[in-house]
C-alpha cells in the first residue's frame, strides 16, 4: 500500500512542487493538496474510491490490517488539517467510518448512504441509462441477440440495481457498489 501511496504522491508532486519536511506520506499530501489550492487559486476537491479496500484485502493478517489502519489514519487524518484548502472530499466504501476507526480524527464527515437526496447520486438509474446511452444499448444488443429492453433488464439484474435509501429508484452500478455502502 505504501508504494501505490508513494506513486500517487509523486505524481502529483511533479505537477504540484514538493516541500522542504515532508518526508511522510500523510505530510506530502498535506502539502500537496495546499500547493494545488494555492496554484489553482480554488479549494481542492478530493475523491477516493474504495477508501476501505486495502484494509478489507488484509482483514484475515491483523499485523498486516493494523498497519494499513495506521498509515490510513495518518493519510486521511490529513483531511481534518487541510480543510480550509478543501472544497469538498467524496469517500466510497463497504464499511462504516466508524467500523474503520481510520477517520476518528475527523469529526465534519456526513455519511450520506441512506439519505434520500442522494439516492440516485452513484450509479445511473434505469431512465438514465436508456435515455445516455440507447445507440450503445441497440449495438450491444443486436451483437448478443437481444432487445435493448433485455439488455437493459439483464444490466440491472447483474449490476444490483441498487439504491442508498429504501424509497430511493435503484440504479444500474458501473462500480458494483451495494446499499449500505458509504458514499
Amino acid at each position: 500500500m505504501d508504494k501505490i501511496l508513494e506513486e500517487a504522491l509523486s505524481k502529483w508532486e511533479i505537477t504540484y512542487g514538493t516541500g522542504v519536511g515532508e518526508t511522510t506520506l500523510a505530510l506530502r499530501f498535506k502539502g500537496i493538496v495546499e500547493r494545488a489550492s494555492q496554484q489553482s487559486g480554488q479549494r481542492v476537491a478530493i475523491l477516493v474510491d474504495e477508501y476501505d479496500k486495502p484494509l478489507l484485502q488484509a482483514i484475515t493478517r491483523p499485523k498486516l490490517f493494523e498497519d494499513y489502519r495506521q498509515t490510513l489514519k495518518a493519510f486521511y487524518g490529513v483531511l481534518k488539517s487541510a480543510d480550509a484548502y478543501l472544497r469538498f472530499v467524496f469517500l466510497t466504501g463497504v464499511t462504516k467510518f466508524s467500523q474503520v476507526s481510520v477517520f476518528s480524527d475527523l469529526n465534519q464527515l456526513n455519511d450520506i448512504s441512506l439519505d434520500y437526496s442522494y439516492a440516485t447520486l452513484c450509479g445511473i438509474t434505469r431512465e438514465e441509462l436508456k435515455s445516455t446511452f440507447e445507440p450503445e444499448i441497440e449495438v450491444f444488443g443486436h451483437k448478443n441477440h437481444q432487445t435493448p429492453e433485455e439488455v437493459v433488464t439483464a444490466m440491472e439484474r447483474n449490476y444490483d440495481g441498487y439504491h442508498f435509501h429504501p424509497d430511493g429508484a435503484g440504479a444500474v452500478s458501473y462500480t458494483h457498489l451495494r446499499a449500505h455502502e458509504t458514499c
